[in-house]
């Protein structure tokens, strides 16, 4: 799974992992998917943080580099473009893409017809700005008149793709871009697909990542935007990788009304919602598997070796139980996440390099709990922090007690000492920690269980922290 991707490392040739999530396949269906509906559309590829969305997104974009991948679909006209919407700080929406289009007409292209969609791409891009101030107008009082200066940022966005023949940077635009969007990105859009490739239904893919890392009113800008950029027909398919749920936060935060239904709201943006459902056992089961097999630098760093042999110095026998183990003690909604998973075996690979002996696990309980704690400790650092401030081992394994009887119990609060425990998710926030909690032991009363969980778990943070983890 890859967390990063970028129109330069398309290009450039990126190398994904193996695949541990059946991504490969999922990638050719979406495809098929893409060339099936009529251009224009927008389809967005909604799963909750850390599922793999930009994985599956980066999938999809490389099978139409590719020319050899026998997955690769006719109705592809060019390998697609990337955008990632949330590195740009400015009001201008969709310069990147605008300029990722330019970089692709042809070197020998008329001059007449180069500036002809140089005056596009300014018209375009002057809208993009005009859907930004909008959008901030809503957060900002004024900022719809606020004086940004479209004309220097014009001309500094030209100056760096100016053609060596010496074309002039646009000399005219539209009175009224955001009227004409549509027709001039078709403009521009049938430049790069030929006539030839139009009449087959084939296409441009543009692939927009982690639109819901945005800020709320960006988000709701820049989907707006999109429907525009296809009203005038243009042959043009795109792909929004969201979580869904901050999705609707963001519309209900931009549009600021009980009343406002984010559902309905997104469903008009959208023409189809792809959903990357939570992963199933069997699939946990596959992603530890290809995690135990990852190629890892060896202690020595003198070469690599898989990740389960530089585990064995660490967990001795043990390793050959980490697979059974980990589809116990990750088996909640929260826990069984792509990115979690891959941070516990990364976190258990630079503990191995870290310590001279093998860890003190002395039963399978303890293998178990050593996989449940080092996942909380990711999906739940706030939780690792207030056991941290307990300072000594005593007063960490009772406030551990404290917690579990929180969570367990259902409790706001039990009493003024338990204070601390406010900046944890209250059990209503939060119930997949009470599973997490029930887990360990279901009794609230079982109190040497308990006080042996807190017990281990204090033991094992001193020695990550040890090792600067």
């Amino acid at each position: 799974m890859t967390d990063f991707v970028s129109q330069a490392s398309l290009t450039e040739g990126l190398k994904l992992p193996p695949d541990m999530l059946g991504h490969d396949h999922l990638s050719a269906a979406v495809l098929d998917k893409v060339i099936h509906f009529p251009p224009g559309a927008v389809f967005a590829l909604q799963g909750p943080w850390g599922r793999g969305k930009t994985d599956l997104l980066a999938r999809i974009a490389l099978r139409t580099i590719d020319e050899d991948d026998e997955y690769r679909p006719s109705g592809i006209a060019r390998r697609a473009f990337w955008i990632n919407p949330w590195q740009y700080g400015t009001p201008d929406l969709l310069t990147p893409l605008v300029l990722a289009m330019l970089s692709e007409v042809a070197p020998e292209t008329k001059k007449s017809r180069r500036d002809a969609l140089w005056t596009a791409a300014e018209s375009i891009i002057r809208a993009g700005f005009s859907f930004g101030l909008k959008a901030m107008a809503a957060v900002i009082p004024g900022a719809d008149v606020l004086k940004v200066d479209v004309d220097a940022m014009l001309k500094g966005v030209f100056e760096r793709i100016k053609p060596k023949d010496g074309s002039a940077a646009p000399r005219s635009s539209d009175p009224d871009p955001v009227a004409v969007m549509g027709a001039r990105f078709r403009q521009l859009v049938d430049e790069l697909v030929s006539g030839e490739e139009r009449e087959a239904g084939g296409r441009l893919l543009v692939c927009i990542d982690d639109l819901d890392r945005c800020l709320p009113h960006r988000q709701v800008a820049l989907l707006e935007a999109i429907r525009f950029l296809t009203s005038a027909g243009a042959p043009v398919t795109f792909l929004v990788a969201l979580d869904p749920t901050l999705a609707r936060q963001a519309v209900l935060t931009h549009y600021r009304s009980d009343y406002f239904d984010p559902e309905r709201y997104l469903d008009k943006m959208f023409h189809l919602r792809i959903n990357l459902p939570a992963l199933a056992p069997e699939d946990l089961t596959r992603l530890v598997r290809g995690h135990m097999v990852r190629p890892m630098l060896n202690r020595q760093r003198t070469g690599e070796q898989p990740l389960r042999r530089c585990l064995v110095e660490l967990l001795g026998d043990r390793v050959d139980q980490l697979e059974t183990f980990a589809a116990r003690a990750l088996a909640g909604p929260d826990l069984r996440n792509p990115r979690v998973v891959k941070r516990i075996f990364d976190r258990l690979y630079l503990l191995s390099s870290a310590v001279s002996e093998p860890l003190p696990i002395n039963d399978d309980d303890e293998t178990y709990s050593l996989l449940l704690w080092l996942g909380i400790i990711e999906r739940w650092p706030e939780l690792r922090a207030v056991l941290q401030d307990a300072g000594e081992a005593h007063d960490f394994e009772r406030r551990f007690e404290k917690i579990h009887r929180k969570y367990l119990l259902n409790l706001e609060r039990s009493d003024a000492e338990d204070a601390i425990l406010d900046r944890l998710p209250s059990p209503q926030q939060s119930p997949e920690l009470r599973m997490v909690f029930s887990k360990l032991c279901a009794d609230p009363d079982a109190c040497d269980l308990i006080h042996a969980k807190g017990s281990f778990f204090f033991r094992l943070d001193r020695l990550l922290i040890a090792a600067g983890l």
